[in-house]
């Protein structure tokens, strides 16, 4: 849901409004707003999975937005946390098929030390000291590599 704007108003549903490439427009198919449900909530944040977490005010209760997606059978790469910080720190990727073999992960080209596979959906490193900026994810694991453009900005 990278791209993605996720809207509400109190007492109203959640929608999805998918930016352009640039990000100051709006992809065609998302006009009007796709509805997404929920429980009229203001408080939403995603966890380091991509689930969306939608806090009910009016029902004192949770709910959980989870993208359907079909199975990947190859290596993917779908989210990462944090999002941005720097150098030093751990971060965990999220996808699908990390297993057959010993990972390797560059941001922005540079060596994220220390990868480790945790399970099938998540590695974790430690990220090199880099100058501000965008970067772009690198992840191998048994021969197959997956890019995630733009996965993560040193602040």
């Amino acid at each position: 849901m990278r791209g993605n704007l996720i809207v509400s108003k109190y007492g109203g549903p959640l929608y999805r409004i998918i930016l352009d490439e640039s990000g100051t427009g709006v992809v065609a198919s998302s006009k009007p707003a796709i509805l997404l449900g929920g429980a009229g909530g203001l408080g939403v944040t995603q966890a380091p999975n991509g689930v969306l977490i939608e806090a009910s005010f009016k029902n004192a209760s949770l709910f959980f937005h989870e993208p359907k997606e079909p199975a990947s059978t190859v290596l993917v790469v779908k989210s990462v946390f944090p999002h941005r910080g720097g150098g030093g720190s751990t971060l965990s990727i999220y996808g699908e098929e990390f297993s057959g073999g010993s990972p390797s992960v560059t941001v922005g080209g540079a060596n994220c030390g220390g990868a480790t596979i945790v399970n099938s959906k998540k590695i974790t490193c430690t990220l090199p000291n880099l100058p501000n900026g965008t970067k772009d994810i690198n992840v191998s694991v048994g021969g197959n590599s997956a890019t995630f453009f733009k996965g993560y900005r040193y602040i």
